[in-house]
């Protein structure tokens, strides 16, 4: 940053700013790439630890954040990922059944992950392919591009009322083909006595 220096300046070669910075519009602030250990943008009280740096490398460049002296997430292209060979990434997508937005191994794996398929529809994605969805009335399973059916998980309420004999007959509504894992019930008896 070149700031002219005389009265009401700043020295060229450091100095404190007690007051604001204004700038015309349009104007920059320039800065050299910097380094995890010496950050171009940095904490004054801790500047070998805690700050911004910005890279080249690649086609789109990069923003790196660091705390501690290292840098911790990178901002690349269209991720926040993390810096390990392993690292998650946040895609700057538009997410659906088949594309995440959220991915464990983004630097690697980029199509596997956390996606979306509608309001209130989340789904996870393996490959590319939609392999589990979430909704408010249950779970879906599919077996990907090779089985079009779902398998669905979810608990069925259903209420019945005694009739007034000695037995009374309650017949679960399951969904047809339904794999049943569990049965429960819970009878609440209601007394009613003449007076």
């Amino acid at each position: 940053m070149t700031v002219r220096t005389g009265r009401g300046g700043l020295p060229r070669t450091g100095g404190t700013m007690t007051g604001d910075l204004t700038m015309a519009a349009g104007a920059q602030i320039l800065l050299n790439d910097g380094s995890a250990s010496a950050p171009a943008l940095a904490d004054a009280a801790e500047p070998t630890k805690k700050g911004i740096a910005f890279s080249d490398t690649g086609s789109a460049g990069k923003i790196e954040f660091i705390t501690n002296g290292a840098i911790r997430c990178v901002l690349d292209g269209d991720r926040l990922r993390g810096t390990n060979t392993a690292a998650y990434a946040l895609i700057t997508v538009t997410p659906t059944a088949t594309t995440p937005s959220m991915a464990p191994n983004g630097r690697q794996d980029s199509n596997s992950g956390h996606g979306w398929a509608g309001a209130d529809l989340p789904t996870e994605i393996a490959g590319g392919i939609e392999q589990v969805r979430y909704s408010p009335t249950g779970t879906s399973f599919t077996g990907g591009s090779t089985h079009s059916s779902f398998a669905n998980v979810r608990s069925v309420v259903q209420s019945h009322t005694l009739a007034a004999s000695t037995s009374s007959v309650l017949t679960l509504g399951l969904p047809a083909g339904a794999f049943v894992l569990g049965v429960g019930a819970i009878v609440t008896t209601e007394v009613a006595t003449a007076t």
